[in-house]
């Protein structure tokens, strides 16, 4: 007797939607890049999408683009980590993204912005905080890049 094996087929978490009034990349692709952002997605994507998961986590791509390239449009369970498996069930298939997205105060297109609007909420929401106990140290408080790119000589060397 030949024992069956179980075979895992792929859950579709979300598939994007380009226009109209239903669209939900810049939605969608917010939710791609934090979950890039912090390492919650399978081993296999690292694998097979080094560059661009480099470039999503440096913000030269956004979550949308990884999104409908790399993942063809379809974020599927088997794309995220058990942690990331167990965030989204939690934050994502209850609405409980939705409704964080739809307090944001950003309206415009550019989806970096959106993302630094949205990811100490989808952080706190993923320590398991209420959105609304941001701490007194952070409230108000702006961040900003500062990249150093390697040269032969910085100032002060010879």
């Amino acid at each position: 007797m030949i024992a069956a094996t179980e075979i895992s087929v792929p859950k579709l978490i979300a598939s994007v939607i380009l226009g109209g009034p239903d669209a939900n990349s810049e939605k969608l692709g917010t939710l791609v890049g934090w979950l890039i952002a912090n390492d919650l997605i399978s081993e296999t994507l690292r694998r097979d999408h080094p560059r661009a998961l480099a470039r999503v986590k440096m913000q030269d791509l956004p979550g949308s683009g990884f999104l409908t390239t790399a993942l063809h449009g379809e974020l599927k369970d088997t794309d995220l980590s058990e942690d990331g498996q167990r965030f989204v069930n939690r934050y994502y298939l209850t609405g409980a993204f939705d409704q964080d997205f739809a307090s944001r105060q950003y309206q415009g297109h550019d989806e970096w912005i959106l993302y630094d609007e949205l990811a100490p909420v989808i952080s706190r929401a993923f320590r398991g905080q209420p959105a609304d106990a941001a701490s007194n140290a952070s409230e108000g408080r702006k961040a900003g890049k500062i990249l150093q790119f390697p040269g032969r000589f910085r100032s002060g060397q010879s």
